[in-house]
């Protein structure tokens, strides 16, 4: 379960250092070149692999002066990446929300 929480600063870091790995990866996927051999020897193998999906934590609520969404359309964001409710904000995949009021409780 995804927690409400303000993000430790080391927690932050592990997060930058992760995606930023990430994004060199990408980046020299985007240049046509696979992974070298070396790292394919230290990656792990998966045996019997197929396509899957997971559910990640993610936001639903009502959309608001977003760039691409129509004001007043319900649906649920990208993967939630950070959130912290006493500031009023949440930073998904794809970017930061405002966070206004939230649903009431069920």
């Amino acid at each position: 379960m995804f927690e409400y929480a303000h993000w430790d600063s080391a927690r932050l870091d592990r997060e930058i250092a992760r995606l930023s790995k990430l994004l060199e990866d990408l980046k020299t996927l985007q240049r046509d070149q696979a992974p070298s051999p070396a790292i394919l020897k230290k990656s792990p193998t998966l045996e019997g692999w197929k396509l899957s999906t997971r559910p990640v934590p993610c936001l639903a609520g009502v959309y608001l002066d977003h760039p691409t969404i129509p004001s007043g359309y319900i649906g649920v964001t990208s993967e939630l990446i950070a959130i912290d409710v006493g500031r009023g904000f949440a930073r998904t995949r794809s970017r930061f929300y405002a966070l206004g009021q939230p649903a009431p409780k069920e």
